[in-house]
């Protein structure tokens, strides 16, 4: 199947092994189409670890200094990205 990566407009193909995972592996509708390109989905799926990693840091009681080192890696990230709208947070 061939498409428009709705996040970049770059078009790109959504093999037939791709559509064999998404179906089979990970249980998509039979009627799901891919809207994204590979590097888009690989993009979106890095962004949801590093906001997870956020998350589970920004959580923690007590952090190591390597863990606050982290967790000010990615508030800097994301705040430069637009989803932290305040330098407090």
């Amino acid at each position: 199947t061939t498409g428009i990566c709705c996040s970049c407009s770059r078009p790109f193909i959504f093999y037939a092994l791709e559509q064999k995972y998404w179906f089979e592996v990970l249980s998509f509708y039979i009627d799901s189409h891919c809207v994204r390109c590979i590097d888009c989905r690989r993009q979106g799926r890095e962004f949801k670890d590093v906001r997870r990693t956020y998350c589970e840091l920004a959580s923690k009681q007590e952090r190591t200094v390597a863990e606050t080192d982290t967790l000010k890696s990615i508030a800097e990230q994301l705040f430069e990205l637009g989803l932290i709208k305040t330098e407090a947070r």
